[in-house]
């Protein structure tokens, strides 16, 4: 490793078809032969690229201020500069932690963007933490409108893929 600057890290991807609990596993084993190389003095940049949207929250095993490499499989890529012209034109960023924000100029919503490179569209007039995203378009996610016409509720994990967006290209 001498003549590099590190690694890539692991990349076990998960499979979206597979047990929610395997793709889990594979996830951590992947971070698992990470953390080996760190503490044998290999400095790498981890690669994560979750399964389905119920594995995301294995990134919390990443301390705080932790650089990686995200991705996520069924997420939408979109471009930052679009989502911000249609949801807060002409906003300028504000950098809260890992996090730089976009808001509208009527205070109403934000476009939360994440250092790992993902975003969501946040409705800032709803009081609670519960389903309180919309889609690309600062639209209502809640529902989907089917072939036949009718309105039916989104599922947790369809909810999460319309308002979940991988970042394309940055600021």
């Amino acid at each position: 490793m001498d003549n590099h600057k590190g690694f890539g890290g692991f990349d076990l991807s998960p499979r979206i078809n597979w047990d929610v609990n395997l793709q889990r596993f594979n996830l951590l084993l992947s971070k698992l032969a990470d953390a080996f190389l760190a503490i044998n003095g290999v400095k790498l940049m981890p690669n994560f690229r979750t399964g389905c949207l119920d594995t995301f929250e294995v990134l919390s095993i990443y301390p705080p201020n932790t650089w990686y490499s995200v991705g996520a499989l069924g997420w939408d890529t979109v471009d930052i500069n679009d989502v911000v012209s249609v949801v807060a034109p002409g906003a300028k960023p504000v950098v809260v932690g890992s996090k730089i924000i976009y808001y509208s100029a009527d205070g109403t919503k934000a476009v939360v963007a994440d250092v790992s490179g993902y975003l969501r569209v946040q409705d800032l007039t709803k009081k609670t933490r519960k389903r309180q995203y919309l889609d690309q378009f600062g639209d209502d996610a809640y529902n989907v409108v089917e072939s036949n016409g009718k309105k039916r509720g989104r599922s947790k994990s369809e909810f999460q893929k319309a308002t979940h967006y991988m970042i394309k290209k940055r600021m």
